[in-house]
C-alpha cells in the first residue's frame, strides 16, 4: 500500500492551530485597539481630575486666606488702636495707650506668622496720612521682621488700599497675583504674592483703615503635583503666573510679554469673554513632541467673576500611553501563552481523536498485506468504531469464504485424482 505523505493527524493539527492562532489574533487585534482607547480614556480622566483635585486645594487655601483675614480684623487690638486714637491716644475702656495696643496686634501678627509658612506679611493701615501704615509685620527667610514706625510706609495710592475701603462690610477684597513691590519697585528676590484685604470701621461705621495679608503662593503652585506633569498657571488675561521655564513666570511684571495663548493656541477659547469655555482637554500640535493638556478655569474672586485662574496640566502623549502600552504588553504576553496553551491542547485532542482513524488506516493496510491477526480499532465510537467492526466482519466474512473454498477446490482435487481409479 503506497504510504501517505501527510497523514490526516497532521492535516487536522494544521487545520486547528490555524483556526486557533487566527481567532486568537483577531480577537486580540479588536482587544488591543478597544484596550487601548479605554485605557488612554482612563488616563485623559485622571489628568482631569488631578487639575480638579488641585483646584479644589488651591480655592480651600484661598478660602482659609479669606478667613483668616476676618479673624485677625475681629482682634481687639484693632478696634483699641481705633478707640485710642479717637481719645488722645489712650483707650477709655482700658486705659491702654495707642502704643499698648500696637504692641499686642504685633505679638498677633507675629505669631500668625510663626505658624503659616506661606504668609509673608501682615498690616493694619490706616485712612490717614494718605494711608499710612500702623503696625506691619514681615517673615524675611523665615525671621519676623517688625517695621518701625519711621519705616512704615503710605499705601493710599496702591489699588489694593483704594479698592478695600469701598467694600461693604465682610467682603473681602482678593488682589490679583503679581510679584511684590517695595516703594513702586519689585522687590528682589522676586517674591509671588497674593493680598486678601478687609476694611476695618469704627464705631460710627466710617472706614478707619484695612488689615491685609501677603501671601506667598509658591507652595500652592507646586504643592503635590506629579514629577512627569508639566504645570501651567495664568492669570485672566492668559499670563503666566507658574511655567516650567521659570524665565516665563510672572515675566508680565517684568517687562516681557509671554502667554499662554502663544505657547498654546488651542487655549485661545478659554479667554473669550463672550463664550468662554470652562474646561477641556487640548491636544498639541507638534509632531515631535505632541502633548496632552487639561485646561480649567477657576474663578477665585466673587467679587470680581471676571478674574480667574488658568490651570493648566500637561503631559507628553507617550507619557500618557507609557501606563497603558505597559498593560497592553502584558496582554500580548498573555495573549502568546493563550496560544502556546490552546496550541499544545489542540494537539493533544486531535491526538486523541485521530488516534482511533490511524489505527483503522494501519489495520486497512495490515489486511491489503495479509496479515493473519489484523487490530481493527472496533472499541472506537462514532463511524470509526463503525466502519472498524464492519471491516472485521467483512475481514471474517471473506476468511470464511475463502476457507470454504479451499476445503471445495481440495474434495475437487480429490475426486479428479480419483476418477482414473
Amino acid at each position: 500500500m503506497q504510504q501517505v505523505k501527510v497523514g490526516i493527524g497532521k492535516k487536522f493539527l494544521v487545520l486547528n492551530s490555524a483556526i486557533v492562532i487566527a481567532s486568537s489574533l483577531l480577537l486580540g487585534v479588536i482587544f488591543f485597539y478597544q484596550a487601548k482607547q479605554l485605557l488612554v480614556e482612563n488616563e485623559l480622566q485622571d489628568l482631569k481630575e488631578d487639575v480638579h483635585l488641585y483646584t479644589g486645594k488651591f480655592r480651600s487655601e484661598l478660602q482659609a486666606l479669606e478667613e483668616n483675614v476676618i479673624v485677625l480684623s475681629k482682634t481687639p487690638p484693632v478696634q483699641g488702636i481705633i478707640r485710642a486714637r479717637e481719645n488722645n491716644g489712650v483707650d477709655p475702656t482700658d486705659n491702654s495707650t495707642t502704643e499698648e495696643w500696637k504692641k499686642r496686634l504685633t505679638h498677633i501678627f507675629s505669631d500668625f506668622l510663626e505658624v503659616r509658612s506661606n504668609y509673608i506679611s501682615l498690616r493694619y493701615i490706616g485712612v490717614v496720612d494718605g494711608g499710612k501704615e500702623i503696625v506691619r509685620v514681615d517673615k524675611v527667610r523665615g525671621s519676623i521682621n517688625i517695621t518701625h514706625e519711621k519705616n512704615l510706609q503710605a499705601k493710599g495710592q496702591r489699588p489694593y488700599f483704594k479698592e478695600t475701603v469701598k467694600l461693604n462690610e465682610g467682603q473681602v477684597y482678593l488682589s490679583t497675583f503679581s510679584l511684590n513691590r517695595e516703594h513702586g519697585k519689585v522687590s528682589l528676590p522676586h517674591t509671588p504674592v497674593l493680598r486678601a484685604a478687609i476694611p476695618v470701621y469704627d464705631e460710627k461705621a466710617d472706614v478707619f483703615g484695612i488689615i491685609i495679608a501677603n501671601l506667598d503662593p509658591t507652595q500652592l503652585f507646586t504643592e503635590s503635583l506629579p514629577a512627569h506633569i508639566n504645570l501651567y498657571l495664568t492669570n485672566h488675561d492668559g499670563y503666566f503666573l507658574f511655567h516650567p521655564n521659570n524665565k516665563k513666570t510672572f515675566a508680565f511684571d517684568l517687562g516681557r510679554e509671554w502667554k499662554i495663548q502663544d505657547e498654546f493656541p488651542e487655549t485661545q477659547l478659554f479667554f473669550n469673554p463672550d463664550e468662554p469655555v470652562l474646561e477641556k482637554t487640548v491636544y498639541s500640535a507638534d509632531t515631535l513632541n505632541p502633548r496632552v493638556t487639561y485646561f480649567a478655569r477657576m474663578e477665585y474672586d466673587p467679587i470680581k467673576p471676571d478674574h480667574f485662574l488658568g490651570v493648566a496640566m500637561s503631559e507628553s502623549y507617550d507619557t500618557l500611553l507609557a501606563g497603558a502600552v505597559k498593560t497592553l504588553y502584558q496582554f500580548v504576553l498573555l495573549l502568546v501563552a493563550v496560544i502556546l496553551v490552546a496550541l499544545v491542547l489542540a494537539n493533544l485532542i486531535t491526538s486523541y481523536l485521530t488516534e482511533p482513524l490511524i489505527r483503522l488506516l494501519k489495520a486497512t493496510d495490515d489486511l491489503a498485506s495479509g496479515v493473519e491477526n489484523v487490530d481493527f480499532p472496533t472499541e472506537a465510537s462514532g463511524e470509526v468504531g463503525f466502519l472498524a467492526q464492519s471491516l472485521k466482519e467483512m475481514d471474517r466474512t471473506v476468511k470464511e469464504r475463502t476457507s470454504a473454498l479451499a476445503e471445495s477446490e481440495q474434495q475437487n482435487r480429490n475426486i479428479t485424482d480419483n476418477v482414473v481409479d
